[in-house]
């Protein structure tokens, strides 16, 4: 008994025979002459008799795509990618490695979608590869970027990023991910972009993103996730995106952005907050916005934005705000715009109001509207 596998790569099928481990009996297999071999493989071929459904195997192609500098988007310059085929690709379990795929270190971007990488957000494919293979970099060790957004992976294990070190996007943005191995991150010491939003995340370890020294961008909006340890993003020295929308987190502990003094933008739409610890944004010397929109915010401590010198943009639309002071804002030199639209009727004593900055007086007296239409 005999099945056939068969690969597409470079441009060109290539076919393997595999067979099983019984082995076939003597005098059964003087029956079979040279020619009559043959003739049973070009049947096997032509009927598709073959066991490949029992079998793991990824077929993809091997071209050029655009890749692009995080630092400055405009710059980009051609790379050779492996894109799976989504169609005819099955890879059927947690262990499959790419082990029909010879080794190609020109290789930097593997890309598990039918689309071009340009036109991701417009494509609509079935979810059908529910795996990542393990061990891609003994096939691809000098992968620049990972994009398997949209598909059915439920779960990352340390083999399948492991010895990555040259990583800089990592993308797996609407899958079906519950669980994230500890030390799955571990060797991927230059990645700059992680996007995990759209999952079933419910937990993450402590230090998974420990060795992350170099990340920028952190997506993990739209998760189910409950509480963030106060070490969960420590290390994270360069950060300067972190969105965390779509989560319920009822509250945060007061150091859990500690280390994050590089912050320029941090989102927290839509998490049931109800209260901010006082101390929790002074080390981001660097933010320049906060959206905290769609909470349970009632107050907001004093001093809050203290160390906050660079902020411009507040956006605190939709929660149940009913007391400010003025010393809320007070220290924001260079504060543009701060929006306080769908709260309660929020208690202000508008004779302390002291913003500062390049704030014009048109939206000071449409934040001074805002506060005061529900009284």
């Amino acid at each position: 008994m005999f099945c056939l596998r068969k690969y597409f790569f470079n441009h060109r099928y290539v076919l393997k025979v595999f067979s099983n481990k019984h082995s076939v009996d003597k005098s059964e297999s003087k029956i079979f002459n040279l020619e009559k071999m043959k003739i049973l493989w070009v049947i096997l071929i032509l009927f598709k008799l073959s066991l490949v459904t029992s079998e793991s195997y990824i077929n993809g192609t091997i071209g050029n795509e655009v890749y692009c500098t995080y630092d400055d988007r405009t710059i980009c310059e051609e790379i050779q990618g492996y894109v799976v085929d989504n169609d005819n690709s099955l890879i059927d379990s947690e262990d499959f490695e790419m082990t029909a795929i010879d080794r190609n270190e020109n290789v930097k971007g593997f890309y598990i979608t039918k689309c071009t990488v340009g036109d991701f957000y417009s494509c609509n494919v079935e979810n059908v590869i529910k795996f990542l293979p393990i061990k891609i970099s003994d096939t691809f060790p000098n992968l620049l970027t990972i994009r398997a957004e949209y598909k059915s992976i439920s779960k990352i294990r340390k083999e399948n990023l492991k010895n990555l070190n040259k990583l800089r996007f990592l993308d797996l943005t609407g899958n079906k991910i519950e669980t994230i191995e500890a030390g799955s991150f571990d060797d991927l010491v230059e990645l700059i972009s992680l996007g995990m939003s759209n999952n079933k995340i419910k937990n993450l370890h402590e230090n998974l993103f420990k060795n992350l020294v170099k990340l920028e961008e952190l997506y993990l909006q739209d998760n189910q996730i409950s509480l963030f340890k106060p070490k969960q993003f420590e290390n994270l020295k360069n950060l300067k995106f972190l969105d965390l929308s779509g989560n319920q987190l009822d509250s945060v502990h007061e150091d859990i952005f500690k280390d994050l003094g590089n912050l320029e933008k941090i989102k927290f739409v839509n998490c049931n907050l109800k209260s901010l610890p006082q101390r929790i944004f002074e080390n981001l010397l660097e933010l320049k916005s906060l959206d905290g929109e769609k909470n349970q915010l009632k107050t907001l401590p004093e001093n809050l934005f203290i160390n906050n010198q660079k902020l411009a943009l507040i956006f605190l639309k939709h929660n149940k705000l009913q007391r400010l002071t003025y010393k809320t804002f007070e220290n924001l030199p260079i504060i543009e715009f701060i929006a306080l639209k769908d709260n309660e009727c929020i208690d202000v004593d508008f004779g302390d109001w002291r913003l500062k900055g390049p704030m014009d007086n048109f939206h000071k007296d449409q934040l001074k509207k805002e506060l005061k239409e529900k009284c």
